[in-house]
C-alpha cells in the first residue's frame, strides 16, 4: 500500500469588538507520499525503459547519441533484441517505432509537498438584508517534486507535466472568492476560482516528424 507522512502547522486569529465576524487563518502543509501507486502513460513506460536501458549500460543522457550506427545507438539496438527487453515495450523489428506499449498499475514514485493555505472570512448581519459572508482562500505551492522513473528527483511545481502521468497540471498558485447570502429560508452564492499560469512542457511534432520541445 501507498503511504503518506503529513505535518500540519497552523492558526486562526478571530478578533472580537469591532472586528467581531472576521476570522483568518493560516496553515503550512508539509506532506511526503511513498509508494504511490500509478497506472503509467505510454511515455512513462517507454521514457522507463531507455532509463533502465542507460543505468544497465552505465550511461547518462547526454552520453547517449541517437544517430543511427553511433555506438550508443548500437548498443540500444542490441539491448532491445534480447527477449527480457520485449515485454513491456513492443517495437517494429526493421524502424524500432513503438508499436504498443503494456501499461498496469505499479508502486512508482515518492512525493514531496509543501504547501501554505491562507483564509479570510468575515460574517456581516444587516437588520433587513440577511446575512452575507465573504470568503478568501489562497494557496502557494511552496514545493512539488517527485521521483521520476530513472531515480532522479523532478520539479513539478507551476508545470504542465504534460508528459508524465505521475503528477498533475499543477499552478504554483490557487485561490477562491466566495460569497454567502442567508435571509431566513432563502440563501444564494457566488464564486470565482483563480489559478496562476503553468509552464507548457508538452512536445509538438510538426508535419515533417520532427519533435521540438517548447
Amino acid at each position: 500500500p501507498e503511504t503518506s507522512e503529513t505535518t500540519n502547522v497552523g492558526f486562526t486569529w478571530e478578533p472580537d469588538g469591532t472586528l467581531e465576524g472576521l476570522s483568518i487563518s493560516v496553515d503550512y502543509q508539509k506532506v511526503e507520499y511513498v509508494d504511490r501507486i500509478r497506472a503509467l502513460t505510454n511515455d512513462d513506460v517507454v521514457n522507463g525503459e531507455f532509463g533502465r536501458f542507460l543505468s544497465e549500460n552505465g550511461l547518462t543522457k547526454e552520453q547517449y547519441v541517437r544517430t543511427p550506427d553511433s555506438p550508443t545507438r548500437l548498443r540500444a539496438n542490441d539491448w532491445l533484441a534480447k527477449p527480457e527487453n520485449q515485454q513491456i515495450v513492443y517495437r517494429d523489428p526493421v524502424s524500432q517505432r513503438v508499436t504498443r506499449v503494456i501499461r498496469q498499475s505499479a508502486n512508482i514514485s515518492s512525493l514531496w509537498i509543501d504547501l501554505l493555505d491562507a483564509r479570510a472570512r468575515y460574517t456581516y448581519e444587516s437588520d433587513n438584508w440577511g446575512t452575507f459572508e465573504p470568503t478568501l482562500t489562497l494557496s502557494q505551492f511552496l514545493n512539488y517534486e517527485y521521483a521520476d522513473l530513472t531515480g532522479g528527483t523532478k520539479d513539478a511545481n507551476g508545470r504542465q507535466n504534460a508528459n508524465t502521468s505521475i503528477v498533475p497540471p499543477l499552478p504554483e498558485f490557487k485561490g477562491t472568492f466566495m460569497l454567502n447570502w442567508f435571509l431566513d429560508k432563502h440563501s444564494a452564492s457566488l464564486s470565482s476560482n483563480f489559478y496562476s499560469s503553468v509552464i507548457w512542457d508538452n512536445v509538438l511534432v510538426d508535419r515533417d516528424g520532427q519533435a521540438r520541445v517548447v
